[in-house]
């Protein structure tokens, strides 16, 4: 409903209205729904490796990657709640966050 060309914002409104030079993993995609929910179920997997500590740092750039996809797909859902999520990803993939407590030690 959020991220959809069948949605509240189109693709192409929301180029025009957040940015129109901004490349996100959506630009490059197709827009139907199907690769919209297996881009989704890709971000939450990520997003459990990263909890668990598989390949932190990856997980930690990638979630930073898709986070700003879908934030920059639809900027009018934005709060300061999102904006936190996004530095708290920077901060993770920046640091060693795989060091203690991870799989990956």
């Amino acid at each position: 409903m959020w991220f959809s060309s069948t949605g509240v914002l189109p693709f192409g409104v929301s180029r025009f209205v957040i940015d129109a030079d901004t490349t996100t993993l959506f630009f490059f995609l197709p827009d139907d729904i199907a690769t919209l929910t297996w881009r989704y179920y890709i971000f939450l997997l990520q997003t459990l490796l990263l909890l668990v500590g598989y390949c932190s740092r990856f997980q930690a750039i990638c979630l930073l990657v898709w986070l700003s996809s879908f934030h920059h797909r639809n900027g009018m859902l934005l709060d300061g709640e999102d904006t936190v999520f996004r530095i708290f990803a920077f901060l993770l993939a920046c640091s060693p966050c795989g060091c203690r407590w991870s799989v990956d030690s």
